[in-house]
């Protein structure tokens, strides 16, 4: 029961509402007026010949000036060993918080707490508001927006987060930002994606898209919701942490353009400059898990637009032009050529065509053809070979079927690789192992691409 007494304080603190200041130098005498009127009675009981259950369980107790009644041929001076032992233990918890406290009112700041305790404090806290959360998440899912169109979902965010007494900032385009606590003290910057896919959705789902041809796809209305309830749970235990916190919730990531975007418009001039940038991205995987790695995490990328020419003519006489659809099928199978014998087996690099176009009539042989590719890589030196060897083959086919005008490439949608900063990585992933145990992994590699790096290189 005294060990229930430390944790129900423990957790006092944690939530970042400890006893009143004057009650900090008392919690000693506090406990100590418990355990003289509570276990006094309780220890006369178990003393008089109850020894055996004393032993199993160590419940005894010798507070200090704490007059214990000396049974009849018990192992008394071994009993008030253990408990003066378990006594000096208890005490040193409660001193231990003590000073926390003093330290905390010294430097500016409330209580410290340990990883466990907020861990403990932040499912707590989660728990107490999962309806407002989930609330979130679905009217976000059930809007989802373009990128570079996401008015209502930057005014939804704005307006949770006034409503959390917080005063966050409308960024010219789409997009806001919001900070917690002091502009001069160091600075941690949390990235959060809002835009949408245009896909149409068909889960069924009672909180499926009602804006046709567009849906959450991607896990952006999850990303939005965990940042806004960050900022929410962070205001709320302001005297357990210290420091400043920065959110940013950046539209058009899907396009590649929201960071650069955020950029364009004065970021940089609009907040202060943080000390660390971090993001997240949810994942296919075993769910509950958190994983994160030093170094590459997720995969650079590239869009690229190549045109070929040739000649229009009636299918009914294939000898006359220069078949465009046919140098672009032939683009297609050679790209894979690029890869599988260009490439190390040890280095990774993908090409994929997600887009053919070739004419619009089935008994016209076109003029031109288009081809649309996606790149994904982790080391950029190794992209702007496979660039040049991709462009050489491309001629190379041109020329082969008697295309009298050359290729165009537009390359465009380039994303960096997330490389993330070891020194950086090194405390997120200590509080990862100590809040979530064995569920916090050391991730592989993603394949995927994500624009949120130049947030930091910006900032430097």
């Amino acid at each position: 029961e005294l060990l229930q007494v430390l944790c129900i304080l423990r957790q006092h603190v944690s939530r970042g509402a400890p006893p009143r200041a004057e009650n900090h130098c008392h919690i000693e005498s506090i406990l100590g007026s418990l355990f003289q009127k509570y276990f006094c009675g309780l220890l006369s009981q178990l003393l008089r010949g109850r020894r055996r259950f004393i032993h199993a369980h160590q419940v005894t107790v010798h507070a200090p000036g704490m007059q214990l009644p000396t049974p009849r041929g018990t192992r008394l001076k071994w009993l008030n060993k253990v408990t003066r032992m378990r006594w000096r233990w208890w005490r040193r918890e409660i001193r231990n918080i003590h000073h926390s406290a003093q330290r905390g009112q010294q430097e500016g700041r409330g209580l410290t707490v340990d990883h466990v305790s907020i861990s403990s404090f932040v499912s707590a806290w989660v728990q107490n508001n999962r309806e407002t959360i989930r609330g979130w998440r679905r009217h976000l899912h059930r809007n989802p927006e373009l990128s570079h169109m996401e008015t209502a979902t930057t005014e939804f965010i704005l307006t949770t987060l006034r409503e959390a007494g917080l005063d966050p900032r409308a960024l010219p385009s789409t997009g806001a930002t919001v900070d917690i606590g002091p502009k001069d003290a160091p600075m941690i910057a949390f990235r959060g994606d809002i835009d949408a896919l245009p896909l149409e959705e068909a889960t069924g789902l009672d909180f499926s898209s009602q804006n046709p041809g567009v849906m959450h796809a991607c896990g952006h209305d999850m990303h939005t919701t965990a940042l806004l309830g960050a900022c929410a749970l962070l205001d709320a235990s302001r005297n357990s942490w210290s420091g400043t916190f920065l959110a940013l919730f950046q539209p058009a990531e899907e396009s590649s353009m929201g960071a650069k975007d955020m950029l364009a418009d004065s970021l940089i001039e609009r907040v202060p400059r943080p000390d660390i940038c971090l993001g997240q991205h949810i994942m296919p995987g075993r769910a509950g898990t958190v994983r994160h790695t030093a170094g590459p995490i997720m995969a650079g990328c590239d869009s690229l637009r190549i045109c070929v020419f040739g000649k229009s003519a009636h299918a009914s006489m294939p000898h006359t032009p220069t078949d465009p659809t046919y140098i672009a099928a032939m683009i297609v199978t050679r790209l894979q050529a690029i890869v599988g014998r260009e490439v190390a087996p040890h280095e990774f690099f993908v090409i994929s065509v997600g887009e053919l176009h070739s004419g619009d009539k089935n008994n016209i042989i076109p003029e031109s053809a288009e081809l649309v590719l996606n790149t994904r890589y982790y080391d950029p030196a190794l992209a702007e070979k496979v660039y040049a060897s991709l462009e050489r083959m491309v001629k190379a086919e041109c020329a082969a079927s008697g295309s009298e005008q050359d290729p165009t490439f537009e390359y465009y949608a380039h994303g960096e690789v997330t490389d993330n900063d070891a020194t950086a990585h090194a405390p997120v992933a200590e509080v990862f192992d100590a809040a979530f145990g064995s569920d916090s992994v050391i991730a592989a590699p993603s394949t995927a691409s994500e624009d949120f790096c130049y947030l930091p290189q910006a900032w430097g």
